[in-house]
């Protein structure tokens, strides 16, 4: 037995089997015996059922579209957990979508699933027919949600002892959608603007509470209170006043 397009024709049974795993049109079998030979048609041509997918993007939970805080070349950055969707279709209709393997809800035509953590890669949709066929796709950026705030913290020493002004050094730190450092603000502790000097550095001239207040690019913000000892800008510089008397001796 042959058949008129390409294939591993198996017995079994005095049956005999012809796989195919694409579309194909009519096919003819010829039967040779040993006296004559005979051909044979499948009544119709061979299709294969597609099932499609498409990625939708993000939605809020009554499933609007959403678009991210933050973006990046790999990651869609987010301040909190977010859904992603997908549409899907198939001629015997669909059974199931999944979001990396986690079955997705179906609402008003199309799937959703929600994520609430940063997705170590692109997620991947896979959509089944309700024959059994998939099909599937894939999202076009990672997805990042960023629910922590970024963290100051000093990294400058007080004078040992009293002085007109110091350096006050901090750090910021924010290992997710990172620090959007246009916001970097700071007051002195009577709630005046403090420029800053050079990055995260800003000059001191009274003791206290400083406020430092920061977010990251998706508006998580931090306040934190930075304290500086032993600084006030009407104090003596003894220092310079031991330098005068030294060079003068009896002015003081």
């Amino acid at each position: 037995v042959t058949a008129s397009v390409e294939g591993a024709i198996e017995q079994k049974d005095n049956m005999y089997y012809l796989p195919i795993s694409s579309a194909c049109d009519v096919i003819e079998f010829t039967i040779k015996s040993e006296l004559d030979e005979t051909t044979v048609s499948t009544d119709n041509t061979i299709d294969f059922e597609t099932v499609t997918v498409e990625y939708n993007g993000y939605f809020n939970d009554v499933y609007e579209s959403a678009e991210p805080a933050y973006e990046t070349d790999e990651v869609d950055w987010f301040a909190a957990p977010v859904n992603v969707g997908v549409s899907a279709s198939a001629d015997s209709g669909i059974e199931s979508v999944t979001a990396d393997d986690n079955a997705m809800t179906l609402v008003d035509g199309k799937y959703y699933s929600k994520v609430s953590e940063t997705t170590s890669d692109k997620i991947t949709f896979v959509a089944t027919s309700n024959i059994g066929t998939t099909g599937a796709t894939t999202a076009t950026k990672k997805i990042g949600i960023d629910k922590n705030a970024p963290t100051v913290t000093k990294t400058s020493t007080d004078p040992a002892t009293w002085a007109q002004s110091t350096v006050v050094t901090f750090s910021i730190t924010d290992d997710e959608s990172g620090v959007d450092t246009t916001t970097i603000t700071v007051t002195d502790p009577n709630d005046g603007n403090v420029t800053l000097s050079e990055t995260n550095t800003f000059v001191a001239t009274m003791s206290g509470d400083y406020t430092v207040k920061v977010k990251d690019n998706v508006g998580n913000e931090c306040v934190q209170t930075i304290n500086v000892a032993n600084v006030d800008s009407n104090s003596v510089d003894v220092e310079k006043l031991k330098k005068l008397n030294k060079s003068n001796p009896g002015s003081l």
